[in-house]
């Protein structure tokens, strides 16, 4: 839908959907955490209800319930992925008249995930309030999303060194894409989202030392239930498949 070009979309899109950050600790029990097609669908579908609007407004919001439900983890990367698309569109619409379309198709988009997802969230929230604790908010920190985010120090995705977990032709071609392409809106808009999840996906520690990563803190403090996150490198899925 991007590029327009089966062989090159079929090529880069094999690294994303076979990465061995996928398989790093799959088991039968973990199973949905293969389901990484969830996120590029619901891509499309957002691009689509941008771009042409119509029925495709609808469209969103109807992969977005599905994969919440498969596994939350997706779902919140599908909030964050529209969200940085509607404030995208929001600044431009202030200097660019044409864009305001744009925004009222993604606004609705927007609105239609937010409906369709309230009976999991309010289901969610009451098995919150009424089972067992599975711990503090300090434990799921230091203990669960310290532990499990996308290290600077070492450069590893999940405890998979980085060499390993991408693919390294894809990361040169998203290099000379950003180079070569920057004039853009599609690249700029892809580096600073993609950028900003990359940034969530380190977790709470930025460096050894240990140094506090400020934006996710600050998301923490802000965002109601996201101290519950223990796999903030689920993030980079998004950094991931903006690149490529």
């Amino acid at each position: 839908a991007v590029c327009g070009d089966e062989r090159v979309y079929l090529l880069l899109a094999f690294p994303f959907g076979m990465g061995l950050h996928i398989f790093r600790d799959l088991n039968w029990y973990t199973i949905e955490k293969a389901a990484v097609f969830w996120l590029p669908l619901f891509a499309l579908a957002l691009l689509r209800a941008w771009r042409e609007g119509g029925r495709w407004r609808w469209v969103p919001g109807l992969v977005f319930v599905a994969m919440s439900w498969m596994n939350l983890y997706m779902g919140m990367l599908a909030g964050f992925l529209a969200a940085a698309a509607w404030l995208w569109l929001l600044a431009e619409s202030l200097w660019r008249k044409e864009r305001t379309l744009a925004l009222r198709r993604i606004s609705h988009a927007g609105a239609v995930c937010l409906l369709l997802i309230c009976p999991l969230l309010v289901w969610q929230w009451a098995i919150m309030q009424g089972g067992p604790q599975l711990g503090t908010p300090e434990r799921f920190l230091w203990e669960r999303a310290a532990l499990d985010g996308f290290s600077l120090v070492p450069l590893a995705w999940n405890r998979l060194e980085v060499h390993r977990s991408l693919n390294l032709i894809g990361v040169g071609l998203a290099v000379l894409g950003v180079v070569g392409c920057w004039s853009d809106r599609r690249v700029r808009f892809a580096l600073l989202t993609g950028v900003m999840a990359a940034l969530i996906s380190v977790g709470p520690i930025l460096l050894p030392g240990p140094v506090e990563n400020p934006v996710y803190m600050i998301i923490r403090e802000v965002v109601p239930g996201f101290w519950r996150v223990a796999k903030p490198e689920v993030f980079f899925h998004i950094t991931w498949m903006l690149m490529l």
